[in-house]
């Protein structure tokens, strides 16, 4: 498994924005950097970030809607407590809260048969309940790209929800294609690529990769 820095580096290099956040290797830097991330008296998110555990809501390493040094620090000194001892992590990520009326979820894979492949469809946890996760053979343009969301089951998904701007069909697009070419180009180093979910700025539309994840080849 690629670590979170590299990771967020190979989406940025394929211009595939990500959620800002700090890595923090302690809990006194983490709730340092609340306050470089937030600003006195906003809401914050922790994430234990580790290899080990990549589904981390599922066992209790999210911590949302924090507001001060001391929720803060109670909650990250409580998910390190759930670490095996000695078990390694790479660190605590703080993210400002990012509210989203949506979640989609990407993926990019090479399959043994049909080679690069990138996924697209509902995400977090409506890829549990709505399904509707398609795959298009990578590369692919841009208007092959628009053709893949037009079939999708998360096409109610993109437009105004609860007052927040609707997603632009050619930035989403844009995403796909720069994900397709990312798996393309490293298909001998990189076996997949997960994005759950990317998320959308509610007052401009802007989508960004708030949980990703990469894993690697064997060597």
């Amino acid at each position: 498994m690629l670590s979170y820095r590299e990771t967020r580096d190979l989406l940025a290099g394929y211009g595939i924005p990500t959620a800002p956040g700090i890595l923090a290797g302690t809990v006194e830097e983490a709730v340092g950097a609340s306050d470089r991330m937030t600003g006195s008296g906003k809401a914050c998110a922790v994430k234990l970030i580790s290899s080990m555990h990549s589904h981390k809501s599922d066992k209790g390493f999210v911590r949302l809607g924090l507001k001060d040094h001391e929720a803060i620090g109670t909650a990250c000194r409580d998910m390190l407590a759930q670490l095996a001892e000695g078990e390694e992590y790479e660190g605590i990520l703080v993210q400002p809260m990012i509210l989203s009326a949506r979640e989609l979820i990407l993926g990019a894979l090479v399959d043994p048969q049909f080679g690069p492949l990138v996924a697209f469809g509902p995400g977090g946890i409506l890829v549990d309940v709505l399904g509707g996760v398609d795959f298009l053979a990578a590369p692919f343009n841009g208007a092959q790209a628009l053709a893949f969301i037009a079939r999708n089951a998360a096409v109610p998904l993109l437009g105004p929800v609860r007052g927040s701007a609707a997603v632009d069909p050619g930035t989403l697009a844009s995403c796909l294609v720069a994900l397709g070419a990312l798996i393309v180009e490293n298909k001998e180093r990189i076996a997949s690529v997960d994005i759950n979910p990317l998320v959308s700025d509610p007052e401009s539309g802007a989508l960004m990769a708030l949980d990703f994840r990469a894993e690697g080849r064997p060597e």
